[in-house]
């Protein structure tokens, strides 16, 4: 059994002689060096991917579950589109086997914090989104159906580094106003750390998805704050495609990642 000071002797004297043979040649120093940064470089890439998309588990309540919808014109050349805010009020009335459907929209407001204002990443979303994700505040509550229609009164909802970073974690702020793009708006629920839909860095989720009004009555024209396009999920039961002839056409797959279009 050769004793461990002998391993360390000669291991020492392996690098001494790497070291040398190494500062001989830098040309070739550097070929090896770049090879092993890259190729470290790249492994480590494709383990973050890997481990976001397939190993790690979405931070939801049973991931499985969440369907991501999508509506399609085959004959206008879109396989996926997103579903505008008619065709979500459709889904709302009509699909019977979701317990809950939720909608969003991502966009940018600023929020009046304790010191100077920030611009931050919010969403509009319906009321029903948080449910169909599973996920409730870590404190406070999400906005309910009656805050989230037309002319409802002015709600939102924070995440976890926001209400740290700019309000300085003080759980008072729940039930206070603070101004969001300059309307006084009720603050009423802060959202579990790491919370966010799509990668997006969402901070600030207000509610206003399925907020329509009709302007230009001669026309009938329908302006959604959404920005017409809505993006649809849903907590299913049963699977269950949605066809009607001359309408619309919704499809789902069997798993929604966030940051990808499915």
């Amino acid at each position: 059994m050769i004793a461990p000071a002998e391993i360390l002797r000669t291991l020492r004297q392996d690098l001494h002689f790497a070291i040398r043979t190494l500062r001989k040649s830098p040309g070739f120093t550097a070929v090896a060096l770049l090879t092993l940064a890259l190729g470290i470089g790249a492994n480590s890439a494709i383990f973050s991917v890997v481990n976001g998309v397939l190993l790690k588990p979405l931070p939801y309540h049973q991931p499985d579950r969440l369907v991501y919808l999508y509506s399609q014109f085959p004959t206008m050349g879109f396989d996926e589109f997103w579903i505008s805010p008619p065709e979500y009020r459709d889904l709302q009335e009509r699909a019977r086997s979701f317990s809950a459907i939720g909608a969003w929209r991502t966009g940018r407001v600023n929020v009046a914090g304790t010191e100077n204002p920030v611009r931050v990443t919010s969403a509009i979303v319906s009321a029903e989104f948080f449910t169909a994700l599973g996920v409730a505040p870590l404190l406070g509550r999400p906005f309910t159906a009656e805050e989230d229609r037309p002319n409802g009164p002015g709600v939102a909802v924070i995440s976890y580094g926001l209400w740290r970073r700019v309000f300085g974690g003080d759980p008072q702020l729940v039930g206070s106003r603070v101004q969001i793009d300059g309307a006084p708006t009720t603050i009423t629920g802060v959202m579990p750390d790491g919370f966010d839909i799509e990668n997006a860095g969402v901070e600030v989720w207000v509610p206003g998805c399925t907020k329509t009004v009709y302007v230009e009555p001669v026309f009938q024209t329908l302006v959604d704050p959404c920005g017409r396009v809505t993006r649809v999920l849903v907590r299913e039961g049963h699977y269950r495609t949605i066809q009607e002839p001359g309408h619309f056409e919704t499809r789902h797959e069997e798993v929604w990642v966030p940051g990808h279009y499915i």
